[in-house]
Formats: structure tokens, C-alpha cells, sequence
């Protein structure tokens, strides 16, 4: 499981980073999960600060896409006693994984230890019930290898565990491909769009500038991460959109890759002059609302044309 690389994930959170893993090791097609990674609304009402509210597809999102399109059930479960009734390497030999939910504010091999509080997982691949540990790999660490999370510290910072199931994925057509698309990856109503941007300039007004002030560790900033990872999405789903292409012969519009890579440009521009008003102690917000428009436009216009091809 270890020797499993996947270069050009290598900037996707480690929910992402595990499914993709998995996906691979079954020799499942990786490129079909990026189809996951085109989304328009990037704020969540659940803070006060642009770190919190900036949001990539959720979770929740990503785990019925994975669900549709690879077979695959997944179930969190909050009570994590239940683990321990489990026989972990049995129920790996028929495609049943179970991943720790941690703090990674608490994992000693992640740059955010002791620096950040986030939302980490972990694969399990066995326990010892002697040394009262659990045998995980951090897949989204993979060179750190093989790690030990005793009982007392899973019980301790976890924040629970899922279930991941793998049985046969669907098969790939033309059709199945474009119900994807229609049915879970494009906004049918642009005002949808249009209300998450007017959300985005209304919080970064607010509390970017505060924000900005505040960062004190570039390697471990919340904002910067997440920015990154929305540029690299942008890239990825075009990856997806190459490969069903070439596999099923849809085709697609070539302005839609380059307004794809436009939009990857502009969110790591976003990313490098954040860091550039960390370091000065200085943001110029017009700036930032000028950036985050050129996307909205983006957005608007990638969308119109990727309803054209389900359209056809």
C-alpha cells in the first residue's frame, strides 16, 4: 500500500488522497474521481474568517460521487468503540477499510503538529492488541511509512472513523458519463454561482485583512492550503474531462481546458499574493475582489460551455 504514488495528487487533502489511493489499488480508473473537482461555490457559512468559510467539494460530496461511480460504500461512525470489535487485515482481504478521523494538530509527522488544528485521516491496517495500538499509514505522508496511534490517543483526539467498502465499480459509457456530468457536476441554476461570489466579497471585505495579520506560520496557514488545493482541482478536473475524451469519445470543447487553466492561474496568484501580504503585512482588498470577479467569470463561462456537451 505504501509503494502506491499518485504524483499529481499530490496537493489534494488526504480525505481525496485515501479514495484515490484505494481506487488505484484496485486498478479502478483514477481519472473518473476527478469529475468530483469542478465546483462553483467555494464558501460555507461556518465562520468569520476566509480560512474557515473557503471550502473545496465537502466531504459529504465527494463521498456519494465515490459512492455512484465506483460502487463503493462509505459510513462514518462517530462511536469509535466499535472499531475494536473488528478483526482489521480479515475485513481488508474482501475490500472492507476502516480510516482513523484525527487531529492533526496531534500527529507528530504532519507540519501541523502543534501548530494547526485540521481534520486528518489515516488508513488502519491492523491493531495489536499487546501493545495496545492500531498499525495505520498516513497515505497523504507516504514516505513516513508505517505508524503507530496507541488506543489512549485514538480515544483521545479522534474525531471517529469510516467504513470504506469497495465492490465493483459501474461500467464506463458514453452515457453514463454524461448523466455524471448533468446530474452531479454542473450548476443548472447560475444564480448559484452569481450569490457565492457576492458571499465572497462580502467576507474577505470583512476579515481578510485581520486575517492576513494574524498568520504567523506560511507551511501551515489554512488559507494558503486551501487555495492551493482549489487550484489544483482546476487542473485535475481537467485531467478528467481528458480522459473520458479519449475513452468514451465525448467531445469536448477546447476553450473549456483553457478557461480551466486560466482559472488554476488565478487561484495560485491568489495563493502567491496572500503569502506576498503575509510576509509585507499589507493587502490590498480591490485587489483580491478583482481576482476572485476574474474567476466568477470563469466559473459562468466553463459552466455554459460544459452544458453544451451534455447537451450535444
Amino acid at each position: 500500500m505504501n509503494n502506491i504514488n499518485i504524483e499529481d495528487i499530490k496537493i489534494a487533502n488526504c480525505y481525496d488522497y485515501i479514495l484515490l489511493v484505494l481506487i488505484k489499488y484496485y486498478n479502478y480508473p483514477c481519472e473518473l474521481y476527478y469529475l468530483n473537482l469542478f465546483y462553483t461555490q467555494y464558501i460555507t457559512e461556518s465562520s468569520s474568517k476566509l480560512s474557515e468559510m473557503l471550502t473545496r467539494n465537502c466531504p459529504v460530496e465527494s463521498t456519494v460521487f465515490i459512492q455512484k461511480q465506483y460502487g463503493v460504500n462509505i459510513k462514518y461512525k462517530d462511536d469509535i468503540k466499535e472499531i475494536k470489535n473488528q478483526d482489521i487485515k480479515k475485513n481488508i482481504e474482501i475490500g472492507h477499510w476502516f480510516c482513523i478521523w484525527i487531529d492533526a494538530y496531534y500527529c507528530r509527522w504532519t507540519k501541523f503538529y502543534e501548530k494547526q488544528h485540521w481534520g486528518h485521516m489515516c488508513l488502519i491496517l491492523d491493531r495489536d492488541n499487546g501493545l495496545n495500538q492500531y498499525l495505520c499509514i498516513d497515505v497523504f505522508y507516504n514516505e513516513v511509512g508505517y505508524i503507530n496511534i496507541s488506543y489512549s490517543d485514538f480515544e483521545k483526539y479522534s474525531k471517529g472513523y469510516s467504513e470504506i467498502v469497495f465492490n465493483e465499480p459501474l461500467e464506463l459509457s458514453s452515457s453514463h458519463i454524461i448523466k455524471i456530468l448533468k446530474n452531479d457536476i454542473l450548476v443548472s441554476n447560475e444564480r448559484q454561482i452569481y450569490e457565492d461570489y457576492i458571499k465572497r466579497i462580502e467576507r474577505i471585505s470583512k476579515s481578510l485583512n485581520n486575517e492576513i495579520n494574524e498568520i504567523v506560520n506560511i507551511d501551515s496557514s489554512m488559507l494558503l492550503i486551501k487555495l492551493k488545493w482549489i487550484s489544483a482541482d482546476k487542473k485535475l478536473f481537467s485531467n478528467g474531462l481528458k480522459y473520458i475524451e479519449f475513452e468514451t469519445g465525448i467531445r469536448i470543447n477546447d476553450k473549456i481546458y483553457l478557461l480551466l487553466s486560466v482559472a488554476e492561474e488565478k487561484w495560485m496568484n491568489l495563493h502567491n499574493y496572500v503569502i506576498k501580504s503575509i510576509l509585507t503585512k499589507n493587502i490590498a482588498i480591490n485587489k483580491v475582489v478583482n481576482i476572485f470577479s476574474d474567476i466568477y467569470k470563469l466559473d459562468v463561462e466553463t459552466n455554459r460551455l460544459l452544458q453544451d456537451v451534455v447537451k450535444g
